[in-house]
């Protein structure tokens, strides 16, 4: 069964951002553009967890992108992920949020799918890790995902965007 329709729910904004701002931890939406063996052409909608931004590995002639494909991830396993990790801004300019991957990612995605990923999409979501070719992709947004109110808090302590200067007449926003 699709998870995708859930996720597509708690979506509040889509942002079309450019392919050289895609980093790890960002929840995508794009069309991609898959070609068979026999040349026939066929375009899809993909919704995926980013665990890479585009890199090009020795073995590869084009930039993938390497993702875990939301249609079968469940909406609490992706909230459970975003517990362990954490949120930070995906973008100054954005209200999107990403998942801390860089916590848990390498920088070989080769690996990271082999000793990671790879032993936790054994059982229920087989199938879900996915590379995209970078050539192929189209229309790629970043999704302002609708995430529980006690993560966003705890984001919202830890994130150091602002430092409030020390001035005895001005009391700090964190002790009101």
């Amino acid at each position: 069964m699709s998870q995708l329709s859930s996720h597509q729910a708690l979506v509040e904004n889509a942002y079309a951002i450019n392919k050289q701002t895609v980093q790890p931890g960002m929840i995508l939406e794009f069309v991609y553009t898959k070609i068979s063996k026999q040349g026939k052409q066929s375009s899809g909608k993909y919704m995926i967890l980013a665990t890479s931004d585009f890199v090009k590995r020795s073995f590869d002639s084009v930039k993938m992108l390497h993702g875990v494909t939301l249609e079968v991830v469940p909406k609490g396993g992706l909230v459970l992920l975003a517990k362990s990790t954490g949120l930070e801004w995906a973008n100054s300019k954005l209200k999107a949020r990403k998942l801390k991957l860089e916590k848990v990612l390498v920088r070989d995605a080769k690996a990271y799918y082999s000793g990671v990923i790879k032993g936790a999409i054994a059982g229920s979501l087989k199938g879900s890790y996915r590379t995209f070719r970078e050539d192929r992709i189209g229309a790629i947004k970043i999704c302002e995902y609708k995430w529980p109110k006690e993560l966003l808090l705890e984001d919202a302590s830890n994130t150091k965007l602002k430092t409030i200067p020390k001035d005895p007449d001005i009391p700090r926003l964190d002790q009101l």
